[in-house]
């Protein structure tokens, strides 16, 4: 019984990692995604945006990278 309890901790805990990392990755698309409408729409440019960007991005791709191992 208590090793029944233990694989649906662990499979709570996998869900909880997945949703965090999911959430991460979207969340920066929906940034880059809105800062595209803006231009569109003739709002002024974020431009630390298009400067840190990219590397906001494979920062947070590492961090998701290094936390799965």
């Amino acid at each position: 019984m208590a090793g029944k309890t233990e694989d649906v901790l662990y499979d709570e805990e996998a869900a909880m990692d997945a949703a965090q990392e999911q959430s991460a990755v979207l969340q920066l698309r929906d940034a880059l995604i809105r800062e595209h409408d803006d231009a569109l729409k003739g709002r002024p440019r974020n431009e630390a945006l298009e400067k840190w960007g990219a590397d906001i991005e494979a920062e947070i791709l590492r961090n998701i990278q290094g936390s799965g191992d």
